[in-house]
């Protein structure tokens, strides 16, 4: 008797039954959620997210088309997000950056993504949870040829690196969840 079938049919069975550890869910607007370790955000209308050991984001329309990518205490030695090439070695955070330092770790991450002609601007000072910081815009073009556009602000806290990351393509995504952006840093609490 053939029993990978069911045992498949079993499998599958399980990892639907155990919420929250990969994979989407709705976030209902007005809810505050632990979006990784000491970070929270509240939603300011639905949101769908994505959860994994590695990497969170929320998005409204697919993650191609725009998403919020929370970066929630990054420690020293440790890349900032998971990215797409596994077999090359992602940049690392150092617990010492200057925020200089953090806007080109993020070029060189979303390099990493396939992300081509990535130009970050306008690197400002920012407040992120009560906490100095610094926040910047930046674009570049996805390997399937889609303009995107961003905005990052984050702030250093304790030697940890906390980061919100919008990016959307260019036309109407990227300024459809802007407000909601806004909204979702002006929520972020640390604890």
């Amino acid at each position: 008797m053939n029993y990978r079938p069911a045992l498949i049919a079993g499998f599958l069975l399980l990892i639907m039954l155990i919420p929250g550890c990969v994979g989407f869910s709705l976030v209902k607007k007005g809810e505050r959620v632990n979006v990784g370790g000491d970070m929270s955000v509240e939603a300011p209308r639905d949101w769908n997210r994505f959860t994994s050991p590695k990497l969170g984001y929320w998005t409204l329309d697919g993650p191609n088309l725009q998403h919020v990518l929370f970066v929630p205490g990054v420690e020293d030695g440790k890349a900032p997000w998971e990215t797409t090439r596994e077999s090359e070695k992602a940049p690392q955070f150092r617990k010492n950056m200057t925020a200089i330092e953090v806007r080109e770790l993020v070029q060189a991450t979303m390099s990493l993504e396939k992300y081509q002609k990535v130009q970050i601007t306008e690197l400002k000072p920012a407040r992120l949870a009560g906490h100095q910081g610094f926040t910047f815009h930046f674009s570049g073009t996805t390997s399937k040829g889609l303009d995107m556009r961003g905005r990052a602000i984050g702030a250093i806290v304790k030697g940890r690196l906390y980061m919100l990351l919008y990016r959307g393509a260019r036309l109407y995504y990227f300024d459809r969840g802007l407000e909601d952006f806004e909204k979702i840093v002006t929520s972020t609490r640390i604890k």
